[in-house]
């Protein structure tokens, strides 16, 4: 269970780092235009 547990932890700190790096990319990308 703790395993399973630090698992999924894990990709969901994954997913939300990808969401901040897609904000920070099209953030910059505006201020680019």
């Amino acid at each position: 269970l703790g395993i399973k547990l630090t698992e999924k932890t894990k990709k969901g700190n994954l997913a939300t780092t990808t969401q901040l790096l897609e904000r920070l990319k099209s953030d910059i990308e505006r201020k680019l235009k």
